[in-house]
């Protein structure tokens, strides 16, 4: 069974253009991604937050960024709800919050535009979060 999750991508001039992904797979998900019609590739995880990963990088080659809860910069699932939900689950950082009172949001629900950043991005705002240097880095 496919599920279609309809999105907008954004660019960096701030414009929307829809985004369809399609979703199947259980122990191998598969994340499709159509843009304008056309397939620019299936991306391949563990579970929805690493095929969800790979499919921003993906279409952030092709210079825009999807609208997704999972792409917002405050959110992050550790490796016990990502096991717990398939990946499908993911926190809401918020300083003074700690992740057992944390708003659980799905990672594939839409995304206020202004909300949403690139994966180095979104990788940088977690390791500063919770106070951790990111790896390969000496700062």
């Amino acid at each position: 069974m496919v599920e279609i999750i309809n999105l907008q991508a954004v660019s960096p001039d701030g414009s929307l253009r829809p985004i369809e992904l399609r979703l199947h797979g259980v122990e191998e998900v598969v994340i499709e991604v159509v843009l304008d019609g056309s397939s620019i590739g299936e991306f391949v995880g563990c579970n929805i937050s690493s095929s969800l990963r790979r499919a921003r990088r993906g279409v952030e080659d092709n210079g825009l960024i999807i609208c997704c809860q999972g792409a917002r910069q405050d959110v992050h699932s550790s490796g016990m709800l990502q096991q717990f939900s398939n990946g499908r689950e993911a926190y809401v950082l918020r300083d003074g919050v700690d992740m057992a009172s944390a708003e659980v949001v799905d990672v594939l629900a839409p995304a206020d535009p202004a909300d949403v950043n690139t994966v180095d991005a979104q990788e940088m705002n977690i390791f500063r979060f919770f106070g951790l240097a990111r790896p390969g880095n000496d700062q």
